[in-house]
């Protein structure tokens, strides 16, 4: 087992290395009421093949301190941005525009 560490570590190139380090903290510049935000001028991070697959599981989310990374009902690269809705009907309440929504991720 300890081989196979090292073999699959000297494949990683220095971008595989960075996509792994990556935890980027972005603040939501926009709340649309009443289950989405958007975080201008941010990019979801893909690895290279030899890595899976950036998800949802990657991000850490916060409403107002409380962590709501459960409560995601999608998570997008769009033109300009990234947005995230989430499910209301599970967290309890709607989006308000002076919410403080931190995601927590691999961003560009």
């Amino acid at each position: 087992m300890a081989n196979t560490y090292i073999n699959i570590s000297q494949e990683l190139s220095p971008q595989d290395l960075i996509y792994i380090n990556t935890k980027k903290t972005l603040q939501a510049d926009i709340i649309n009421v009443p289950n989405t935000v958007i975080f201008t001028g941010a990019t979801i991070l893909e690895p290279t093949s030899l890595l899976p697959p950036t998800s949802i599981a990657d991000f850490d989310l916060y409403i107002n301190g409380q962590n709501v990374s459960s409560l995601i009902a999608s998570f997008n690269n769009y033109v300009g941005g990234v947005s995230v809705t989430f499910d209301t009907a599970q967290l309890g309440y709607e989006l308000e525009t002076d919410d403080q929504v931190i995601a927590i991720g691999k961003f560009v």
